[in-house]
Formats: structure tokens, C-alpha cells, sequence
């Protein structure tokens, strides 16, 4: 009986030290999780937004902040001339509106001549206007200018540059800012002048908001006509919201003494 006792005892103690190892493996296991999900619980995306942009990565609510807006535009064929925010009550806008460029350039030369440009730069917080002055003037001569804008307090969504009326002579340079608020550099008949007979020496800046205006995604240009006349027309600039409502640049800003051409 004895013999038999000493056989069997060994496989008792055998089986509770399996019994034990199992058990610390199990403990170390849950440990290993539960430390896994209290370093990082993006890990297992228990947080994931229906829209399914996280995809479960924890940086990508990060990236999703610091990703830009795609600027907001409107589509001129949908363009309607009766929904002007500041027209005169005599005025009459044409049916199409054509957007406006960062160029504007001297009409039949080849090659192109351009009398003025804007660039907007990778900050979104300075622009570069080039001006050839002495082009603007006609007085046969060429020379281009470069000019940085900075003064800004916000960065620029869309940049442009035109002009209105019957011909050249009230030429701006339009920054629509990330606000939908609208700044401007003018450069007309006066500016070019000025700068034309200081061999460029003039200093240029945004002149701030244009007043009363806000929400614009484009800048474009439309033939106006007085309605009590069958002569006058001329080409206003207008600013366009991403609803299609516009307003008439012109009657804002060409009563501004800069307009004001001194020939």
C-alpha cells in the first residue's frame, strides 16, 4: 500500500503545478491587455465616428483639423443679373458674367505683354503684384515691377485683378480672404502715373476691407447699361457670393479720390 501511495503523490503535485502555471499565464495575459488599453485605447477604435473618417487611427483627428477648406466658388452659368445687393435703380446688368483673371495684359501683341499681375503666395498671407507702369501708360517704354503685399491679418482664398468702366484706368488688385471678407490694392490711372515717373519708387499695400462686403467666392465682370439711355455702357466688377447675389464693385469703391484720374 505504501508503494502505492508513493506513486501516485507525484502525479497530484504535478497537476496543481500545471493548474498554477496556467493561471499566471492567464493573469499575464488580462495584465497585458488591460495595460495595452489604458496606453492606448485608439488602438481598438472604440471612439470611431460614424462617418468612418478616423478609421482608427489616432493622429487622424489631427490631420482632419489642420487639412484646408477647398475654397468656395459659384458657377457663372448659373448666373443671374437680377440679383445684384447694391444696384442703382438705373442701371441694367448683361445676361453673362465672365470671372476675372490675376492678369491683365496689353490687347494685339504677340508676344504677350502683360501690364499687370498677381500671384498669391504658398504663406497665404502675401501676394506679388508685377506692374510695367511705363506699358500702362503707352509711352512705348517696358520695365516690370514686383511688389509684396503683406499687410494681412488673415490669409487669402482667391486673388484677381481687373478694372471697370469704358477703358483702362481703374485697375485693383482683389484678395478674397479665408473669411469671405474682400481687400484691395488699388493701381489705377493715378497709381500708374505716380509710379511711371519714379521709375517704379512707389510703395503698394492692401488698403483693407472693402466696406459692406462679405462672402465673396469670385470676382467677375458684367456689361452695365444706364436704362434711361441707349449710350453709357461700360464693364462693372462685381463680386460674387457662393448664393449667385452679387455686388456692384463699381458703385462702391469709383467714388474713392485714387479713382479720380488726373490726366
Amino acid at each position: 500500500m505504501e508503494e502505492q501511495n508513493n506513486i501516485t503523490e507525484p502525479k497530484k503535485e504535478k497537476g496543481k503545478t500545471g493548474l498554477i502555471v496556467g493561471l499566471i499565464i492567464v493573469i499575464l495575459i488580462l495584465a497585458g491587455i488591460i495595460a495595452i488599453l489604458l496606453l492606448k485605447p485608439t488602438l481598438f477604435n472604440f471612439n470611431n465616428t460614424s462617418n468612418g473618417n478616423n478609421n482608427g487611427n489616432p493622429d487622424s483627428g489631427e490631420k482632419e483639423d489642420k487639412k484646408e477648406e477647398t475654397p468656395k466658388t459659384f458657377d457663372l452659368a448659373n448666373f443671374d443679373s437680377t440679383k445684384s445687393l447694391n444696384k442703382k435703380s438705373n442701371i441694367k446688368y448683361g445676361e453673362t458674367a465672365t470671372e476675372a483673371n490675376t492678369v491683365m495684359s496689353k490687347p494685339n501683341t504677340s508676344p504677350v505683354v502683360n501690364y499687370i499681375s498677381v500671384e498669391l503666395q504658398d504663406s497665404k498671407k502675401e501676394a506679388v503684384i508685377s506692374a510695367n507702369w511705363d506699358e500702362m501708360l503707352y509711352n512705348g517704354k517696358s520695365k516690370e515691377y514686383t511688389y509684396t503685399i503683406s499687410n494681412f491679418d488673415k490669409k487669402i482664398s482667391k486673388v484677381y485683378v481687373t478694372g471697370w468702366g469704358q477703358a483702362i484706368g481703374s485697375e485693383t488688385v482683389f484678395y478674397i480672404m479665408e473669411d469671405g471678407t474682400l481687400e484691395y490694392t488699388p493701381v489705377p490711372y493715378n497709381v500708374v502715373k505716380e509710379a511711371a515717373n519714379n521709375n517704379g519708387s512707389i510703395t503698394l499695400k492692401s488698403n483693407g476691407k472693402v466696406p459692406n462686403v462679405e462672402d465673396v467666392v469670385m470676382i467677375a465682370t458684367v456689361s452695365a447699361a444706364p436704362t434711361d439711355s441707349p449710350v453709357g455702357g461700360y464693364v462693372a466688377a462685381i463680386a460674387i457670393k457662393s448664393d449667385g447675389s452679387f455686388y456692384d464693385l463699381t458703385n462702391i469703391l469709383n467714388g474713392e479720390s485714387i479713382y479720380q484720374a488726373n490726366y
